[in-house]
């Protein structure tokens, strides 16, 4: 198990699986403007084997492409995951 948090500590989450797939490492401009670098660094979770724990009410979401859903911590602004409509069992955790 992997026991995570966002930046600030309000929002605590856990990963109670493997990753699914190679990590990446996206270069388009919504990854590079979240993460301030030039990529983001995102793999691949089943949905069932992540839960936040902690801070659920401080999560925000954007769609950011359509079907495509942006889910960070409101308190400090730290991205979590992304979800795909039509793939919902599958998650982008943000890797950091």
């Amino acid at each position: 198990m992997l026991e995570c948090s966002c930046a600030c500590g309000k929002v605590k989450y856990e990963l109670r699986g493997e990753l699914v797939g190679p990590v990446g490492h996206c270069h388009c401009w919504q990854c590079r403007k979240h993460s301030g670098a030039s990529y983001g660094t995102t793999a691949a979770i089943k949905a069932d084997e992540f839960e936040i724990v902690e801070g659920s009410g401080l999560l925000a979401n954007w769609e950011s492409s359509p079907g495509i859903h942006r889910f960070f911590a409101s308190c400090c602004g730290s991205p979590i995951y992304k979800r795909r409509d039509d793939f919902p069992q599958l998650l982008g955790l943000r890797l950091g």
